[in-house]
């Protein structure tokens, strides 16, 4: 009887030594769900991509249609197993640089894929995509299996359709996080290769007639079905297409890079009639600064330039003869060396933070005139928190779109020994690296960044955003968040009221400057929710996932 016990005994100690004998608790996901949202109305902080390939083409909404990638998600928000997430790559060489993938390990854990079954850390990942596809052989699924210990800040994320892999972590490895973009939230229902009928002119008038509140799916279809269209170059198209791109130039040029090469040349050539009908000076600098931003792709970039190409073309064929220019229409003279002198001044008073100087160099123009010492405090500010101050310098930018000697306008790029080095700036182009320095004919010099132009206004405006909510204000906030006159409804303001109420202790909680133009809304217990000041053609705004803005 006790050699039986100990033969037991014996037995239960090998199959614990021996992993195949013990189960780990599985990794359950029930929360993440296949199907995504169709989203009509994209928001400032939202963009589209085409993802080119078949890697997550177990949906229909990852194949042959646009879907929409939050670029804010993970400023606020860790990323989480399950997510889609828009990365950067060059692997498989996708036409845009980004590819997007699910995440599937994260930091710390080790993910082993044996015969199509992912595991974390011994336990099988339950989740639909927890299993791979069916393999025509035992040889194929040996292809995929691995086993990782995913080193931190790093993620294994793949597409769902394992065998269409052509990027992510079963060619790459863990991907790092600093390479992760944004989330894919959503998807725009056009499947703009399908064989549907291209709308008639009747229903194009139509889709016109209803103006800049048509849906991006309709946007889209409407781009398409300009195409070839007799009347396209008739001022109530080139009208329409022409706003559109004024008022959502980085959309705008998000759809037409989406469109074959006949059709995005057909959108630029309306896009180009319709800017030397305006101020088409001010249309080339504000499209060339459209590269600059860290949302664009390749393939955006070369839209973006033929834009620039044509419009500028336009602009040549309407230029007034230089005989006919009067003196007093010449702009003032000036020149790079003079440019250079007047970056020079000032750097140098941001980096002796002196404000007073700040001031004066920035109200030389008529265009921040209404400046006072407050608001040159607040630039300081601006760059001492994102800024080695010490080490700043502005590095001429002669090969960027937004430099344009001709018309006054010198371009830098801003870059410092710390976070905002040389190689870092480059693979993170964003217009808060930019400054742009321009003369005006009056011979003003007004200096262009994000923390001259925007950044003296955040605060007071993160301050009253929040006042406002923790005076239970719902008719005052509706009016605050009401950007561009969209008419937002009241219950809006109410449930943002509740969402912070449940999540902070509002009568405890004060606002904290994160960096950037990021705050989060904290609590004494430590409880706190982040939200971002956006901006952009002299309106700002707020960005914050407890505001669920109509559409």
């Amino acid at each position: 009887m006790k050699k039986g016990w100990s033969t037991v005994i014996g037995l239960a100690i090998l199959c614990v030594t021996l992993s195949g004998c013990v189960e780990k608790k599985p990794v359950k996901d029930e929360a993440t769900k296949q199907e995504l949202p169709a989203i009509e109305t994209l928001k400032p902080n939202e963009k589209l991509h085409w993802i080119g390939n078949d890697g997550m083409a177990e949906s229909v909404q990852f194949t042959d249609v646009p879907v929409v990638v939050d670029l804010s998600a993970y400023k606020g928000q860790p990323i989480a197993r399950g997510d889609v997430v828009y990365f950067q790559t060059d692997a498989g060489s996708p036409r845009s640089g980004f590819d997007v993938a699910r995440v599937v390990g994260l930091p710390g854990e080790r993910v082993i894929v044996e015969d199509g079954q992912i595991r974390i850390n011994g336990g099988k990942l339950e989740a639909f995509y927890g299993i791979g596809p069916l393999f025509s052989s035992t040889k194929l699924a040996a292809e995929y299996n691995r086993d990782i210990e995913i080193p931190d800040n790093e993620y294994f994320i793949v597409g769902d359709a394992w065998q269409r892999n052509f990027s992510g972590s079963f060619v790459e490895g863990p991907i790092a996080a600093n390479r992760i973009k944004g989330q894919v939230v959503g998807w725009v229902d056009r499947h703009l290769y399908s064989d549907d009928p291209i709308p008639e002119s009747a229903q194009v008038r139509a889709l016109l007639e209803r103006g800049l509140s048509i849906g991006m799916s309709d946007m889209l279809q409407l781009l398409n079905a300009l195409t070839g269209l007799e009347e396209a170059l008739t001022v109530p198209y080139t009208t329409f297409v022409g706003k559109w791109f004024l008022s959502d130039m980085p959309h705008m040029v998000q759809a037409m890079a989406m469109l074959g090469p006949e059709q995005t040349e057909a959108i630029i050539a309306i896009v180009a009639d319709f800017s030397a009908t305006s101020d088409i000076e001010r249309i080339i600098l504000d499209t060339g600064t459209l590269l600059e931003g860290e949302w664009v792709d390749r393939h955006e970039r070369d839209t973006v330039l033929a834009l620039l190409t044509a419009i500028e073309a336009k602009g040549d064929e309407i230029k007034v003869p230089e005989e006919e220019v009067t003196p007093e229409e010449s702009p003032q003279a000036h020149d790079e060396q003079t440019a250079i002198e007047d970056t020079a001044a000032l750097i140098s008073a941001l980096k002796q933070r002196d404000a007073e100087k700040v001031k004066s160099l920035v109200t030389a123009s008529d265009y921040y005139g209404f400046y006072g010492l407050e608001e040159a405090q607040e630039i300081v500010r601006g760059f001492e928190a994102n800024f080695d101050l010490e080490t700043l310098r502005a590095v001429a930018d002669p090969m960027g779109l937004s430099h344009h000697p001709a018309i006054g306008q010198y371009a830098y790029r801003l870059e410092d020994d710390g976070n905002n080095s040389k190689p870092q700036a480059e693979a993170n182009t964003n217009e808060s690296l930019m400054l742009t320095v321009r003369y005006e004919s009056d011979g003003g010099v007004v200096y262009n960044t994000p923390y001259i132009s925007y950044f003296p206004f955040a605060e007071r405006m993160a301050t009253q955003y929040i006042e406002l909510i923790q005076g239970n204000k719902a008719e005052e906030l509706t009016g605050f968040l009401n950007p561009d006159d969209l008419e937002i409804p009241v219950e809006v303001a109410e449930r943002t009221i509740a969402l912070y109420a449940k999540a902070v202790d509002l009568k405890s909680a004060a606002i904290r400057y994160v960096g950037g133009f990021d705050f989060v809304v904290e609590d004494k217990k430590g409880a706190f929710h982040p939200f971002t000041i956006v901006y952009g053609d002299g309106l700002m705004g707020i960005q914050d996932e407890y505001v669920e803005y109509p559409g």
